[in-house]
Order: C-alpha cells, then sequence, then structure tokens
C-alpha cells in the first residue's frame, strides 16, 4: 500500500506508527520547494514546509517505509530545481 501526500501528519508519531502498523508500505511527499518561503508560498500555508520535512524525518527514522520525494515543478519553483534536489539528497 502506498499514499501520494504532502506528509504533514506523519508529523505526529502516533499516526505514522497506525499507518505503518495497518499496513502502509511506501510514502511519496509532494514537494514544492527547497525551504519555508519557497514551499509555503507554493501551498498557500504557513508553517508546511516545516511539518511536511518532520513528517519526512519521521518516516525514514522508522526505517519500514519506502521514501520517495515528488518535486511538484511549476512557475514559482523551476528556478529552485537544483536546490531542491540537493536539500533532499542530503
Amino acid at each position: 500500500m502506498q499514499t501520494v501526500t504532502n506528509g504533514r501528519m506523519f508529523r505526529y508519531p502516533e499516526f505514522l506508527k497506525r499507518s505503518l502498523d495497518a499496513g502502509l508500505q511506501e510514502i511519496t511527499f509532494s514537494i514544492h520547494g527547497h525551504n519555508a518561503k519557497v514551499h509555503d508560498a507554493l501551498v498557500g500555508v504557513k508553517g508546511a514546509f516545516a511539518e511536511e520535512v518532520q513528517g519526512l524525518d519521521n518516516a525514514l527514522a522508522d526505517g519500514r517505509p519506502i521514501i520517495n520525494i515528488d518535486v511538484v515543478v511549476n512557475r514559482g519553483n523551476v528556478k529552485h530545481l537544483p536546490k531542491i534536489i540537493e536539500t533532499f539528497v542530503e
């Protein structure tokens, strides 16, 4: 079972644990920017980047799910693609 998500709910460890225990095996996080300024502006929610990164970190720390990142390319972030890749490959 896989989900493609903004991943913000996975910032709650208990939500992540329940999801994985229920059979979730793969999480694809949709990324819109390399930092809060770009990401939050594009999704229209202040604090979304920090929440999503926390969810991503929680999922990586758990070690069970396969983790992917989809970069949603648009006019507001295309010039930041190299930095987005650099940020999330690290």
